[in-house]
């Protein structure tokens, strides 16, 4: 005796006096009318080996980032991610999201809630990691809702695409929205060559009616994505998730609070954005 295994893979049994030509084995069972069934086999994970960062606001945060818990799936908070990282597997997500986060390096805000540290924080990542496959963006109801256009009390300028676009790097202003949105796809692209960027639009709000309010603001947001040729996700318009089904204080459809949304709304956006970020990572 020794302890070495013996390869049956080549082996074939079967009934009879006659042998018949080797066929490889195959999982299966015989069914009605002795039909042989082929048992399907299990798909590894289908982005095994990929990356993703998230970077956003409250309604992409799922992590403690102020306590330097990066890593997604600490049960910190639930949102649309958990509808979408388990289901694409991807071997590595980070998410760098924070509640109250802005496009603007806003007064008031906590490093975390700047898109710009944000990006800084991906950028060491992509060092660190050799590359990141796909980063995806979702800001900007914080810097209209904050905005001296929303009308609600807030100082934040949001500026116009046009005029940002217009700018040279050095000129752009970070405390202006859409200055700022312009300067931190500019250093994605240029330290982080190699990874896919999703810009995913805000989600409608309870408290603003898409034609006479935050529309116009979105319509900003999408010009600036178009003119660095970033895929849109566009949830304001399509995830299902609809401003007249809301209330202006309290819980709606699909909203808890106005803003955030709840456990339906989180699936609804959820399963609207799995096909782009799929599509994403299978360049």
């Amino acid at each position: 005796r020794n302890g070495v295994g013996l390869d049956y893979s080549g082996v074939q049994v079967e009934s009879g006096n006659e042998a018949t030509a080797f066929e490889a084995y195959q999982a299966g069972i015989i069914g009605f009318g002795e039909k042989f069934v082929k048992v399907p086999t299990v798909p590894a994970a289908p982005y095994a080996g990929r990356s993703v960062v998230l970077l956003g606001d409250s309604i992409t945060e799922t992590s403690n980032v102020d306590a330097g818990s990066y890593v997604y799936g600490t049960g910190y908070r639930a949102n649309w991610p958990d509808h979408v990282i388990p289901e694409i597997q991807a071997s590595k997500v980070r998410t760098y999201a924070r509640s109250g986060a802005h496009f603007a390096d806003a007064a008031g805000l906590t490093t975390n809630q700047k898109m710009s540290t944000q990006v800084t924080n991906v950028r060491t990542q992509y060092t660190a990691d050799s590359g990141i496959d796909l980063a995806i963006l979702s800001f900007g109801t914080n810097d209209w809702g904050n905005s001296t256009t929303a009308g609600l009390g807030g100082a934040v300028v949001l500026g116009t695409a046009a005029s940002a676009l217009a700018k040279d790097y050095s000129d752009l202003n970070m405390t202006i929205s859409c200055d700022a949105l312009v300067k931190n796809l500019h250093n994605l692209r240029y330290y982080c060559p190699a990874t896919a960027i999703l810009g995913l639009l805000p989600i409608q709000r309870g408290d603003s009616n898409p034609t006479a309010g935050m529309g116009a603001w979105i319509e900003e947001i999408r010009t600036i994505y178009k003119a660095f040729a970033v895929p849109i996700v566009d949830c304001f318009y399509g995830s299902g998730i609809v401003y007249r089904f809301e209330t202006v204080s309290g819980a709606g459809l699909d909203l808890s609070d106005r803003l955030h949304p709840n456990a339906a709304g989180q699936a609804k956006q959820g399963r609207f954005i799995l096909p782009y970020v799929q599509a994403a990572l299978t360049r």
